[in-house]
């Protein structure tokens, strides 16, 4: 995995490589990895990007997911049933683009978004989590705490 420490979309993907039990390095690429690899392979210049051992380089967080999915479906990070799966996308998109306000009335009462297992809406929740500017104070339950560390 090509990715940076403070980079909210590798925070994203390394919570959910370590949740699944996924065996990956984190390299901190430079700009010859960039020149040479990234942009090459990936038509653009953002990370977190993933190669493969079969050498597939994939991009964004969510096809990453959705291809890592298929070798290591359970458990799954999508629900069964068709609401919860809509549910999670649509909050997947929410947190990855917007970050959801204050949720400590939620953590209350559920480990995770949608319960007591983690989701792909959680993962999308996560990435905030590895910004340098997060306000130490923001909402999260041990759940969400624990697949972050």
């Amino acid at each position: 995995m090509y990715g940076a420490e403070f980079s909210l979309y590798s925070g994203k993907l390394r919570s959910y490589l370590r949740n699944k039990g996924i065996e990956f390095t984190e390299i901190q690429p430079w700009l010859m990895t960039y020149k040479k690899f990234i942009v090459p392979r990936t038509g653009v210049r953002y990370i977190p990007v993933l190669q493969t051992p079969e050498d597939e380089v994939w991009q964004d967080t969510t096809v990453i997911i959705d291809h890592m999915e298929q070798p290591f479906p359970q458990p799954s990070v999508y629900p069964a049933t068709p609401r919860r799966k809509l549910a999670a996308l649509i909050l997947e998109l929410f947190c990855d683009e917007w970050l959801l306000g204050d949720l400590n009335e939620h953590f209350l009462h559920n480990d995770f978004l949608l319960g007591q297992i983690p989701t792909i809406a959680d993962f999308g929740f996560i990435g905030p989590y590895f910004h340098p500017l997060l306000p130490v104070d923001v909402p999260a339950s041990p759940g969400v705490l624990a697949i972050t560390q």
